[in-house]
């Protein structure tokens, strides 16, 4: 095992509790708010000095913490610790990719890389494997070989190190995930993260490993899988005494969750806390927490509040899409709203690819553009399948559903709007229930099953209505037209008091005549009338005319 303080102390005894990080800094002599860390830290050699900074990273005063690990780095080196040195360098490496601060987390792995260029090989070696792994797998989607996994395993296993095995596993469940294989991916990252639950991995790359695993379920749209793993991590960050990064980090996923379950109004004042107060030590996960509170806002009707959450995500490092694009095309801008989402899309891969492609499908229909929606939708059904995620899947059934809505085929959108429906109620997200509800209420109508259209439509405005999306809930109230009439029993009304037949009737609206006798028995019904002549004379007194 690697003699490292920082490494060697952050393990946690199976089944025990940790101390807590305050009173290991009341064991170094910081004790209280006004201490002077500066003088304590000048008495302390390189191991207690990094002892130290760790202790004040993971009480949140994360640029503090950083120069003392940088001091401590060039103690190691002054005493001519190069292997210890190395593995700060590495931990330095870590920590600044956690900031967001992608140029200084580059360095930090150089120098550790010239480092240990010049030592036989350690489990430093090993961990700096996993760190320009994780760097390319995040920043450029690069998945890590199946050799370079083996790597950072065999380096474990020759030098005792288990937690190493555990970091390549993970990185082997990565990769397989990237690739596709969503289960056999899910299956090794379960794996790897026992010895994580099991408190036998050194915290600060424990902490990474949770939420490489939760920011995969996210960008899946798994929200069973993140449900599950959040509220790991969470019981994690309870045995952790005081850490506050990542119980942050775990807190904005939490309220992401509780988003699709539970009223906005009571989810956003908390998001917007937890997003501020981590904002300083992890942007990248404050950024995503800013990201989904634009999105809220946007689906709860306030647009000029969802514009300044999606720049805040934006500062932050997050491209806060497809939200941004969707508020534009709310704002009345269906044409920067197309250009800012085909920016994104020109340079996402792989699983960031669907989030994106369900919007562009509404984008383009709203355009008028069916074959940019066909393309995109056939991509999106394409990726669907391949991840085989229930998110992915209720998008691409919305999608596929609305396609064929605008097709004028209302028949063969219902099967892919039952599938929607179906996996989206499994999947327990409450804005995706409505969603897939309010469009096969729109299928079922231009049917002519009327009764059932009425019934899927007030499943989706109860949902939207539940969350806060008030626009949606009230574009599904049912209009005050003549009558009692829908839109397409007034047009089918109209065009049979001016003398068309059913066929003619038919070929004009798209539907069949087998439709259209369904429509005219509603309107009968609804208007209390027996024959066509008489709802004929209905509507030329009402001014009804096709």
């Amino acid at each position: 095992m690697m003699e490292s303080s920082t490494i060697r102390e952050s393990r946690v005894p199976r089944g025990s509790r940790h101390p807590g990080w305050d009173g290991v800094l009341a064991e170094l002599g910081v004790d209280g708010a006004d201490a002077d860390v500066a003088a304590v830290a000048a008495r302390l050699d390189a191991a207690g000095l990094a002892r130290l900074a760790e202790a004040l990273w993971w009480t949140g005063s994360q640029r503090e913490a950083m120069g003392l690990f940088e001091d401590a780095y060039g103690r190691y080196l002054a005493e001519g610790r190069a292997e210890q040195a190395a593995r700060t360098a590495v931990e330095l490496g870590l920590l600044w990719a956690v900031a967001a601060e992608e140029a200084i987390s580059q360095a930090w792995t150089s120098r550790a890389r010239r480092l240990l260029s010049e030592l036989p090989e350690c489990p430093v070696h090993g961990y700096l494997l996993y760190l320009e792994a994780n760097i390319a797998l995040s920043a450029l989607a690069e998945p890590p070989s199946a050799e370079l996994c083996e790597q950072v395993r065999g380096v474990g296993r020759r030098h005792g190190a288990p937690e190493l095995e555990c970091l390549g596993l993970a990185l082997h469940g990565l990769a397989l995930v990237h690739a596709g294989r969503v289960e056999e991916g899910f299956a090794a990252l379960d794996e790897a993260m026992l010895p994580v639950v099991a408190d036998r991995i050194p915290l600060l790359w424990a902490g990474d490993v949770y939420c490489l695993v939760i920011h995969v379920c996210y960008q899946l749209a798994d929200l069973r899988r993140m449900r599950a793993w959040t509220t790991a991590m969470q019981r994690w960050c309870d045995r952790r005494g005081e850490q506050r990064l990542y119980r942050g980090v775990c807190e904005v996923h939490r309220l992401e969750l509780l988003g699709s379950v539970q009223a906005w109004s009571e989810v956003e004042p908390r998001l917007v806390q937890a997003c501020a107060e981590l904002a300083p030590g992890s942007p990248w996960a404050a950024g995503e927490g800013f990201e989904h509170l634009g999105e809220l806002r946007r689906r709860a009707g306030d647009l000029a509040g969802a514009q300044d959450a999606f720049s805040r995500a934006r500062e932050l490092g997050i491209d806060p899409q497809p939200g941004e694009a969707r508020l534009l095309l709310d704002q009345g801008r269906p044409q920067l709203a197309a250009e800012t989402l085909g920016a994104s899309l020109a340079t996402a891969s792989g699983r960031t690819r669907p989030r994106l492609l369900v919007a562009a499908v509404e984008i383009a229909l709203s355009r008028g553009r069916t074959e940019e929606s066909r393309a995109a939708c056939a991509e999106l059904v394409e990726l669907a399948e391949r991840y085989g995620t229930p998110g992915f899947l209720t998008w691409a059934g919305q999608a596929r559903g609305s396609l064929l809505l605008a097709d004028g085929d209302a028949l063969g959108a219902v099967p892919a709007l039952e599938s929607a429906v179906r996996i989206a109620c499994d999947l327990g997200d409450r804005y995706e229930i409505g969603r897939s509800y309010a469009l096969l209420a729109r299928a079922h109508e231009r049917i002519g099953h009327e009764a059932t259209a009425r019934t899927h439509r007030r499943v989706a405005r109860e949902a939207f209505t539940e969350l806060g999306a008030l626009a949606a809930a009230r574009a599904l109230e049912p209009p005050a037209t003549p009558g009692g009439l829908s839109a397409r029993e007034l047009e089918v009304l109209g065009l049979a008091a001016r003398g068309e037949s059913n066929r003619a009737i038919a070929r004009a609206l798209v539907i069949s005549e087998k439709t259209v006798g369904r429509h005219l028995s509603n309107v009968y019904t609804k208007l209390g009338v027996g024959t066509r002549t008489a709802a004929a004379a209905w509507a030329r007194d009402h001014g009804i005319l096709g």
